[in-house]
């Protein structure tokens, strides 16, 4: 090839770069299952379900966000949207925004959790469409045998080593989901991430599930710009409908109460994607406005 052909390839692949980038087109075929921006939107009406796990009063809604009421007592909640399948090469994104309130754990092994689970069929008013509740004495079958999967963060700064834990349903059969580490095996944990929850502040923690092969999973989240990664080579479900948030005694706040001040973590935007196989026809479009302003590049 001569000097002069391979710097008009060169062009050429550099005007596709530009005519993709040009075309500000979404990720192929990505779907947004849930986009619930409280803090824009409000809670009158949201693309997912939220309801209480532990008790009814785990759970308040704000005029821009969505609390998860815990203080001294351990609790958690749930949201259900439309279940996604995921097939060989596809993907699901959780992300949430949530803010922390002015007291926050010191001491003890505190956590803070946010899961993604399969909730079998389970989303009607009998069952987990509705506020529920259990407890190590009172366990809810509902909650048991749910696949899934869970990322920990710990919260006290005087634990070791804070870091990301992703955790597996086995799935679980304790009837307390996210009440209890029983049944949710560790995959592993992030190198220390020395980092230190302030109050009053903003995160954002996410949940990524790709089925890479046609028997394996790989999970990540990310937190703080960190991310960390595993595999699940034996996953029980492919199927994804449900959120799970808790968060343990004392962790966030001194009050338990909904309505009070100081009550534990706000929720201010949950958001939810499926990024699905691109179509053919999709891949084809792209590939033609590429071209088409390529030529136009060209002709000038």
């Amino acid at each position: 090839m001569s000097n002069s052909l391979a710097v008009v390839e060169l062009k050429h692949v550099a005007a596709l770069a530009v005519a993709s980038a040009a075309l500000s087109l979404p990720a192929v075929g990505q779907v947004v299952v849930v986009d619930d921006n409280f803090a824009v939107d409000g809670t009158v009406s949201t693309d997912a379900a939220y309801f209480g796990s532990s008790s009814s009063t785990a759970i308040e809604f704000n005029a821009n966000s969505i609390g998860l009421v815990t203080g001294p007592s351990g609790r958690q909640m749930h949201a259900l949207f439309d279940t996604v399948s995921l097939a060989q090469g596809e993907s699901l994104v959780a992300t949430i925004d949530f803010t922390t309130p002015t007291s926050i754990s010191t001491t003890g092994g505190d956590d803070f959790k946010f899961g993604v689970f399969d909730h079998l069929g389970r989303d009607n008013a009998s069952q987990l469409a509705q506020n529920t509740s259990y407890s190590t004495a009172s366990p809810n079958a509902d909650y048991s045998g749910l696949p899934g999967f869970m990322v920990e963060l710990d919260v006290e700064p005087s634990d070791p080593a804070t870091d990301i834990q992703i955790r597996r349903s086995d799935p679980s059969t304790s009837g307390r989901l996210l009440g209890t580490n029983t049944g949710i095996s560790s995959l592993s944990s992030s190198a220390d991430m020395g980092y230190v929850f302030a109050p009053n502040t903003a995160y954002t923690l996410s949940i990524t599930i790709e089925r890479t092969l046609a028997d394996e999973l790989d999970i990540s989240s990310t937190f703080l710009g960190v991310t960390h990664s595993d595999t699940d080579d034996s996953p029980v479900s492919f199927d994804f409908g449900m959120l799970a948030f808790g968060a343990s005694t004392n962790a966030f706040g001194t009050s338990n109460t909904p309505g009070e001040m100081d009550n534990g973590i706000d929720l201010t935007r949950v958001n939810v994607v499926y990024n699905p196989i691109p179509e053919p026809g999709s891949m084809a479009l792209i590939s033609l406005g590429g071209l088409a302003l390529l030529r136009r590049r060209s002709s000038k």
